[in-house]
C-alpha cells in the first residue's frame, strides 16, 4: 500500500515539475517578444516560430498532463486495493479468521480473475497456476494461504470515482466517499477552495459532485483517446495543477481511509494492547494513560477507536513517553503505571485506546 501511494505522490510530482517549467517557458517567450530589440536576427526567428506555436504547444501540454493524470490515478487504484488485500491477509492466521466480505468476494473475484487470464484479457502477469494455487491453500485451510489481490482490482472500462468506491465496498469498507471528504487532507483542500462543509448532512448527489474531477478527467482522457480535442476543453496550467492536487487530495485521503480499516482489524490481535479511555489529554496530541501489564515505546502505534462509523479511528506514532515528567523511551510495565504520550495526531478522552507495537504495522 506504501509502494502505491509513493509512487503515485511522485508521478504527480514530475508532472508538476513538468507543468511549472512549461509555465516559466511560456513567461520567458513573452518576455523576449517584448523586447526583440536585444535579439539577433536567428534568435528573433527562433522565438518567433516558438510564440507562433503557442495553440500547438498548450493543447499537447494539456493532453500530457490529462493522459499521465488518469494513467497515475488507475494505477494508484489498483494497486492500493491489490496491497490492501494483501495487508489484510497478514493479520489473520487462517483465511476462515478474514472478515466475511473479504471471503465471499475472494472466491467469486477469483474466479472472475480467472475467466479473464484464460481469454487473455488481463494485463497483470499473474497466472492462472497461481490464482488456483492460492484458491486452493484458502479453501483448504492451509495456514500459510495467499489471497489473490489482483482479483479485487479488476475493473471493465475506465478508472471513474464510482469504480474506486466499488473496490473498497468489496473490501468492506463502508461509508467511503464521507470518510474521504471528511479526512484531513480534505480539510485542508475545503479551506483553500471554498468554505468548509458539513460533509455528514450532504446528500449522495452531492457528495458525487465533490468527486465529479475524477469523473471530468475520466472523459476528457476518453476524448485525448481518440484523437478529439476541443479547444474551448483546454485546460490553462493553472487549472492542471489545481487537477493534480485534487487527485493528490483524493488518493491521500483513500489511503487514510483504508489504513484506518487495516488499524481496526490489527487491534483485534492478540498482541495489541488495550489501555482503555485516558485518564487525561493536554493540547490534543499528549494523552495519559495507565498500563497495567505489557511494554509500550516511541515508535508503536496508538490507534484511537471511536463510536462513529463516519470517523471510526485515529492513529498516530508515540513520539515521545513521559513518567512523572521524565522522558523514557519504553515501559515494560508488570505492575501498575501511569504515563503519558505524546502522539502525532489529536486525541480524545472518550476515545478508546489500543497499542500495537511498531514490528506489526508496517
Amino acid at each position: 500500500m506504501n509502494d502505491a501511494l509513493s509512487t503515485f505522490v511522485s508521478g504527480v510530482a514530475d508532472l508538476e515539475v513538468f507543468l511549472e517549467a512549461t509555465a516559466q517557458e511560456a513567461r520567458l517567450i513573452e518576455c523576449l517578444c517584448e523586447h526583440t530589440e536585444v535579439l539577433s536576427v536567428v534568435e528573433h526567428e527562433l522565438i518567433g516560430g516558438i510564440a507562433a506555436s503557442h495553440t500547438n504547444r498548450k493543447r499537447y501540454v494539456y493532453a500530457v498532463a490529462i493522459v499521465s493524470l488518469y494513467g497515475l490515478l488507475e494505477r494508484f487504484a489498483e494497486e492500493v486495493t491489490i496491497g490492501y488485500v494483501r495487508e489484510i491477509a497478514k493479520l489473520f492466521d487462517r483465511y476462515e479468521l478474514l472478515p466475511e466480505i473479504i471471503r465471499e468476494n475472494h472466491v467469486s473475484a477469483s474466479i472472475d480473475l480467472l475467466r479473464l487470464i484464460a481469454e487473455d484479457r488481463h494485463r497483470s502477469g499473474v497466472s492462472k497456476e497461481l490464482v488456483i494455487r492460492n484458491l486452493h491453500l484458502c479453501l483448504s485451510g492451509a495456514p500459510d494461504f495467499s489471497l489473490n489481490g489482483e482479483a479485487f482490482a479488476i475493473h471493465r472500462g475506465n478508472i471513474t470515482s464510482g469504480k474506486v468506491l466499488e473496490f473498497t465496498s468489496k473490501l468492506g469498507i463502508n461509508a467511503c466517499s464521507k470518510r474521504i471528504l471528511m479526512s484531513v487532507e480534505f480539510g485542508e483542500w475545503f479551506k483553500r477552495v471554498e468554505a468548509v462543509r458539513n460533509i455528514r448532512q450532504l446528500a449522495d448527489d452531492e457528495i458525487r459532485s465533490f468527486l465529479r474531477p475524477i469523473d471530468d478527467l475520466v472523459e476528457r482522457r476518453n476524448q485525448l483517446a481518440h484523437g478529439v480535442v476541443v479547444q474551448d476543453q483546454i485546460e490553462s496550467i493553472e487549472l492542471l495543477q489545481e487537477r493534480c492536487e485534487f487527485l493528490l487530495t483524493f488518493c491521500r485521503s483513500l489511503f487514510r481511509v483504508m489504513r484506518e480499516e487495516l488499524m481496526l482489524l490489527r487491534i483485534q490481535r492478540p498482541d495489541a494492547l488495550s489501555l482503555g479511555k485516558p485518564i487525561q489529554i493536554f493540547k490534543k496530541d499528549i494523552a495519559c494513560f495507565e498500563i497495567r501489564e505489557g511494554t509500550i515505546k516511541v515508535g508503536d502505534t496508538l490507534v484511537a477507536k471511536a463510536d462513529d462509523t463516519l470517523r471510526p479511528c485515529l492513529f498516530g506514532k508515540v513520539l515521545s513517553i513521559q513518567i512523572d515528567r521524565v522522558d523514557t523511551d519504553q515501559i515494560a510495565a508488570s505492575s501498575p503505571v501511569q504515563f503519558c504520550a505524546r502522539l502525532d495526531c489529536s486525541a480524545k478522552k472518550n476515545w478508546e485506546f489500543f497499542l500495537v507495537p511498531n514490528d506489526r504495522t508496517d
